[in-house]
C-alpha cells in the first residue's frame, strides 16, 4: 500500500467522523445547560431534586421527595414556562393522551401529565409532555409520562395527609 492511499483513507475518515463527534460535542454542551438552568430554577425555589428527567431539547422535569415537589419547565420558541406543583395538594395524577384514529393507524396529537387537587374547586393543573404541533418526532414521550405518573402518585401517597377539619377540632 502506498503512502498516498493511506493519507486519503485516513482523510475519509476524518471526513466522516469529524460531524459526528461535532454533532455530540454539541449536543452535551445544549444537555449541560439545560441541567445547569434547571438546577439554578430549583435552586430558587430552594429545592433539592432528586429523580428528574429531560427530553427533545426543551422539556425537564424533577422532584424533590423530601419536600414533596414537583418542578417543570418548558422552554419553546423564546418562552419559557415554569410549574411548580405542591404533592402535598394533589390527590392524584393521570396520563391525558390525545389521539386520534387514521388509515395509518393512532396519531398522537398531545400527551399530558394533569394533577389533580384535594380542594376540587381547583382546576386541574397539566405539564405538557408532547405536542404535535412543536414536534413532528414521538420518542419515549408516553411511557415518559406513565413513568412521572406513577412517581408522582407514589409520593402523594407516602405523603401524610391533611388532617380533617373534625380531626382538628378534638
Amino acid at each position: 500500500m502506498d503512502s498516498v492511499t493511506v493519507i486519503i483513507g485516513i482523510f475519509s475518515v476524518a471526513l466522516l467522523v469529524a460531524p459526528i463527534i461535532f454533532f455530540q460535542r454539541k449536543r452535551k454542551a445544549k444537555k449541560r445547560r439545560l441541567l445547569q438552568d434547571f438546577t439554578a430554577k430549583a435552586n430558587e425555589q430552594e429545592l433539592a431534586i432528586g429523580p428528574h428527567e429531560f427530553w427533545a431539547p426543551y422539556y425537564a422535569i424533577g422532584l424533590d421527595p423530601v419536600k414533596k415537589k414537583l418542578l417543570y419547565t418548558r422552554h419553546v420558541e423564546g418562552v419559557e414556562q415554569q410549574v411548580l406543583v405542591d404533592l402535598l395538594e394533589v390527590s392524584s395524577a393521570r396520563v391525558i393522551n390525545l389521539s386520534k384514529d387514521s388509515n395509518d393507524g393512532r396519531i398522537i396529537d398531545r400527551i399530558d401529565l394533569a394533577f389533580a387537587y384535594r380542594n376540587t374547586k381547583r382546576p386541574e393543573k397539566m405539564v405538557e409532555f408532547y405536542n404535535k404541533e412543536e414536534s413532528l418526532n414521538l420518542n419515549d414521550e408516553l411511557r415518559l409520562a406513565e413513568k412521572w405518573m406513577k412517581l408522582v402518585n407514589e409520593n402523594i401517597a407516602t405523603s401524610a395527609a391533611p388532617a380533617s377539619t373534625f380531626e382538628m377540632a378534638k
